[in-house]
């Protein structure tokens, strides 16, 4: 947990320095344009439209017009102003500041174009000059904790740190001593290192504020940059043995636990930790972020065992569902896998990650509605996602909806930035027409696919296999499965497709040879008892085709004539 601890005192000094500038922005507006200057309707005319250009964030034509309206009327302070916003909103953070500067110098006594400068000047990291105004403006309003916030700044900045704990004392006189003033001051004690008063004053801010944590996170670090971890452990054993349900505590002194790789206390701890509802959401992902990971400290099992609970205390939370999805998958149970997968998409997660491992695993289990229901809903979130339109096209083509699978693959090719997946998608595309019986199309889409991707094998070996079982082209059709086995000789699934051309071809001995090797090493290949049953046949001999073909329909065949081949002892072309 230490990344989270260390953003959150960090931050927690610098934004309770920080101030907020809308209001100021509002006023300066109001109190500007001290002198009243006649200008023409026209001139201000370009004021109006660059105002609203400004307000539409049309800021091209803003900036056009109020620089229009500043070069006739140069000596408006409210013109400079509203520049600066432009610039400001444009990101020229430089250009900003000059024309605030020019505004300010043209009504130095307007009170809100000061404190905009003074922010300005802090944004920028000139803290003198930021220090100038807020000296002024403090004088002025000694009592404004804004201003008083902002002189801080100021003097942490150019490292004025005596005068820093000034002005603290200023603020707790105003608004009360407050974690926030603790954490200012902590951190103005550890950069004068004054490590003692750093350390009573955190303390002294637990003590004070028990339910606020970052007084704890900044102790924990404080003892860790000192090399005094064991003096943490032993505050935190005590803080936990006094109040079992402080959850930050027991995180604390958990993750120390398993550096230690005391598995069983740190256990004890965290299932207790994330069984509790009242201890922050964010802490407990946090803490499974950092120590299961982004490291592997806690063991899988603990890991689920936590994100269980957190999903038993917080049902609607999508992190812990998403954790569990991952968990789950990388043991390989699928089924529970999806389960959570699916439940971290229907809650505020929208990820793209796990929406694409539910439609690998929908794709992997060969449910193909499920495929193409949660394709097609991850790509309300994620339309630019070519993946997701490939997975989409798949479940179609599998559920022999050619035409809505050929309208997705042109829908989703466009996003597709390399040959190699333009070729997948082609190729799937192919298949789709040969599906629709157009096999011209099919083959001129195959062919594409392959000129994409010269170098896949499986490409040309599936065009190959779908010109032998249409007896079209066999002539290329053995060019190709040549060409694939010259580079994978040892391939079984190219070799049955030279199988079956060459019986396409009639060159049945040749194609009884590498069907008989085959089935060698595939005894209970349904698909080569029933290609060796349709060779006998050929040759003469229908008994034995008989046996080959029953055997086929034994072992499961999904051949869609083969009862028909076995009750009418005759052979049919297989094409599906």
């Amino acid at each position: 947990m230490k990344k989270l601890f260390l953003i959150s005192i960090v931050s927690s000094f610098l934004l309770s320095c920080g101030t907020s500038k809308s209001s100021t922005t509002v006023k300066a507006a109001e109190t500007s344009g001290k002198k009243n200057v006649a200008v023409s309707a026209e001139t201000k005319q370009h004021f109006h439209n660059a105002m609203h250009g400004y307000i539409i964030r049309n800021l091209d034509n803003a900036l056009k017009d109020i620089t229009t309206y500043i070069s006739k009327n140069p000596k408006d302070d409210a013109g400079y102003f509203l520049l600066s916003k432009i610039y400001y909103e444009k990101q020229d953070s430089i250009n900003s500041l000059k024309a605030l500067e020019t505004a300010r110098s043209l009504d130095k006594e307007n009170k809100w174009y000061n404190v905009e400068l003074g922010y300005a000047y802090l944004g920028a990291q000139e803290y003198q000059k930021a220090l100038d105004i807020f000296q002024v403006l403090t004088k002025k309003e000694p009592n404004e904790p804004e201003y008083q916030l902002s002189l801080l700044q100021c003097y942490y900045g150019l490292k004025k740190y005596e005068e820093c704990l000034g002005v603290i004392d200023k603020l707790e006189v105003i608004t009360g001593k407050n974690p926030e003033s603790y954490i200012q001051r902590y951190t103005v004690y550890a950069k004068m290192k004054k490590y003692d008063l750093a350390e009573k004053t955190l303390l002294e801010s637990i003590e004070q504020f028990p339910e606020e944590d970052r007084a704890l996170f900044a102790l924990n670090d404080f003892y860790n940059t000192r090399n005094q971890k064991q003096k943490m452990i032993s505050y935190l054993e005590e803080k936990v043995a006094k109040n079992p349900e402080n959850g930050s505590a027991s995180l604390l002194l958990a993750e120390y636990y398993l550096q230690q790789n005391n598995i069983s206390k740190a256990g004890d701890l965290l299932e207790k930790t994330y069984a509790d509802p009242s201890v922050e959401i964010t802490y407990k992902r946090y803490f499974l972020l950092d120590n299961y990971v982004d490291r592997p400290l806690i063991p899988a099992s603990l890991a689920q065992k936590l994100a269980l609970k957190g999903t038993e205390t917080n049902p609607e939370d999508g992190f812990f569902s998403l954790l569990l999805g991952d968990i789950y998958d990388k043991a390989g149970d699928i089924d529970n896998a999806l389960f959570y997968y699916k439940k971290a998409m229907g809650s505020d997660i929208k990820n793209k990650e796990p929406m694409l491992r539910i439609v690998f695993l929908e794709y992997q289990r060969q449910e193909y509605d499920s495929l193409v229901f949660y394709s097609k809903k991850a790509l309300e979130f994620f339309p630019s996602e070519s993946d997701l339109y490939y997975f989409n096209a798949l479940g179609l083509l599998k559920q022999k909806k050619y035409d809505e699978c050929i309208d997705i693959i042109d829908n989703g090719i466009v996003y597709v930035t390399n040959a190699e997946g333009k070729a997948d998608f082609n190729s799937m595309k192919g298949e789709a027409y040969f599906g629709k019986k157009e096999y011209k199309q099919g083959r001129e889409v195959y062919d594409k696919a392959i000129k994409e991707n010269p170098k896949n094998d499986f490409l040309k070996n599936n065009l190959a296999l779908v010109l032998a079982k249409h007896s079209m082209d066999l002539d290329y059709a053995m060019k190709l499965a040549n060409e694939v086995l010259i580079t994978s000789p040892k391939n079984q699934n190219y070799q049955y497709t030279r199988g079956l051309i060459l019986f396409k071809k009639e060159n049945y001995n040749d194609a009884q040879n590498i069907f008989e090797e085959l089935l060698k090493t595939n005894e209970k290949d349904a698909t080569l008892y029933n290609a060796l049953g349709d060779v006998y046949f050929k040759k003469g001999y229908t008994d034995s085709a008989l046996e080959y073909w029953k055997k086929a329909k034994e072992l499961g065949s999904k051949s869609t004539v083969l009862d028909k081949k076995i009750e009418d002892k005759k052979y049919y072309e297989d094409v599906d």
